[in-house]
């Protein structure tokens, strides 16, 4: 499958959950993702300027952008992880592990963080 294919077939389909999808198909689409997001990045500092602290002022493009995508990247993952064999499940493990380590270690940082503040530092 080309990539003009397999981001039509992309966004084709959607709302379809069941069924397959090829490998390429997903490589392509992902490669789409990747040059789209760059290419958003690149009009916003154009447009809106850029700052090297906080990237381009306005990230709506690339906002928008990712609303897009996101509806085709999650079906076509499902569809993917089915002609994989592994359970659907499994796309919730990076979710599962990001939210489980910041309920663990923004506390803590938190609490580092009030440790070494210069003012609680005596004689500061």
């Amino acid at each position: 499958m080309g990539p003009i294919e397999a981001i039509k077939t992309s966004f084709a389909k959607s709302f379809q959950v069941t069924g397959r999808s090829v490998r390429s198909e997903f490589n392509w689409f992902l490669a789409f993702i990747l040059v789209g997001l760059i290419a958003s990045e690149i009009l916003q500092a154009q447009i809106w300027g850029w700052t090297f602290k906080g990237g381009s002022t306005s990230r709506i493009i690339t906002y928008v952008f990712i609303l897009l995508v996101s509806l085709p990247l999650l079906t076509l993952s499902v569809r993917r992880m089915q002609d994989t064999g592994i359970h659907i499940l499994f796309l919730f493990v990076p979710a599962i592990l990001l939210y489980s380590s910041l309920y663990i270690f923004l506390p803590l940082s938190r609490e580092y963080g009030a440790l070494v503040e210069p003012d609680s530092l005596p004689g500061g």
